[in-house]
């Protein structure tokens, strides 16, 4: 009796023990040998089992190497994958990263996809910026000439400055004289005393003006006029 076969004939009785094949109920002892008498055959053994006789030995073959595949999948944790150890057996051992390096690397990705919208933001931005225009300040007017008066008079000279224009500024008013009307003209002439235009010629009750002129230098205004009367120049930006 053993517990393993121990060769060919060998069987394995109900109590799972291997026995000798001359053990076997349907065992026929041969006959004695002649010299000496063969030994008594041992008893049968009463059993309602199925006697199995042993195959012989075969070489063991080499461990297989099984992958158990990862069918179940719940939302607590990750799925496993079988993973073959060093005896062959399938290892349990994860190869899914861990719910917490996941939201870790979401926060990361999230991080670095904010960084780089503001970063496009501000650079369009920066590229459509439009640049303040140059702002040239505009001279004020300047009063080159004021005079006042009745009847006739020839005014002072004035220099009208280079690159700019001026304009004659007239009024007169003949509510004072004896008839309520007269007359009002005014001559320009250069510095060196040639007339250069005409500038009013009214008559009536009163009445203003503007005369604009585009020349530069020196000038003097007369005034021929029955009324009283103002004139002013002023230089034009």
């Amino acid at each position: 009796m053993s517990d393993v076969s121990g060769g060919p004939g060998w069987w394995i009785a109900s109590d799972g023990k291997w026995y000798r094949p001359e053990q076997h109920p349907s065992h026929k002892p041969g006959p004695p040998p002649p010299a000496s008498p063969s030994p008594p055959p041992s008893a049968p053994v009463a059993t309602t089992d199925v006697w199995i006789t042993a195959p012989p030995s075969l070489p063991t073959p080499p461990p297989q190497t099984t992958t158990v595949p990862a069918t179940f999948v719940t939302t607590e944790s990750p799925p496993r994958r079988a993973v073959a150890g060093p005896s062959g057996q399938p290892s349990t051992r994860s190869t899914a990263p861990t719910t917490k390096q996941t939201i870790r690397k979401r926060r990361w990705l999230w991080v670095v996809a904010a960084i780089v919208l503001i970063a496009i933001v501000g650079g369009i931005a920066i590229a459509t910026k439009k640049k303040p225009a140059p702002t040239t300040a505009t001279p004020a007017p300047v009063v080159l000439l004021r005079m006042s008066g009745s009847g006739v008079e020839h005014g002072p000279q004035f220099t009208v400055p280079r690159n700019v224009s001026w304009d004659e500024v007239w009024t007169y008013t003949c509510s004072a004289s004896g008839s309520g009307t007269g007359n009002f003209v005014t001559h320009v002439y250069a510095g060196n005393g040639s007339l250069i235009a005409v500038g009013t010629s009214e008559i009536g009750t009163g009445g203003s003006g503007t005369n604009h002129y585009y020349d530069t230098g020196t000038f003097a205004i007369e005034v021929t006029s029955g009324c009283s009367w103002t004139i002013k120049v002023v230089t034009v930006p």
